[in-house]
């Protein structure tokens, strides 16, 4: 008789803590989720910083020892700042198929100006995406070009060739 009573009280506490440990480990789940995320948009503004076009000429000008004003210095400051403190967070909190694609891409030594680069690049996105629950896009190679590499720069010279071409019909 006692038995009988038991085994369902049991089962209701077994229920019970299974559930509770599931939703923690759920919680736990979303959580680094959440920052991983985060880090990796971190990361993807601070990228995105080094290729303004107020940023490129300072950068090259950096890269080949040239001098620099204060001002420009000031900028290579911030943009050091903000990559130090973003390679820190992906180091800490980003998966290790994120750790090893940034690893891969900085070896790369003209990074996305070579068609390597761009593959390893896009690499490094595509497992940003996975690792943050985003959905796989076929194309990502193609599209991360178009959005943040060759593609608006290419559109930026085409443009300026046809104004150029229109400025010169009118005079």
């Amino acid at each position: 008789m006692i038995e009988e009573l038991l085994l369902p009280f049991l089962v209701a506490i077994a229920t019970g803590a299974i559930g509770f440990a599931l939703g923690r480990y759920r919680d736990f789940e979303l959580h680094n989720r959440e920052t991983r995320s985060s880090v990796y948009i971190e990361y993807m503004s601070a990228q995105a910083a080094l290729t303004r076009p107020w940023s490129q000429p300072i950068v090259e000008k950096f890269l080949i020892d040239e001098q620099l004003n204060a001002e420009q210095l000031a900028h290579m400051a911030e943009l050091f700042e903000r990559f130090s403190n973003a390679h820190s967070k992906v180091v800490i909190y980003g998966s290790r198929e994120v750790v090893e694609k940034l690893s891969a891409f900085y070896e790369i030594r003209d990074g996305t100006s070579t068609a390597e680069g761009k593959v390893a690049y896009a690499s490094l996105i595509a497992a940003m995406r996975k690792d943050s629950s985003s959905d796989r896009i076929p194309e990502l190679a193609v599209l991360i070009d178009n959005i943040m590499l060759d593609g608006p720069v290419q559109r930026r010279k085409e443009l300026g060739q046809r104004l150029l071409a229109k400025a010169k019909e009118l005079t």
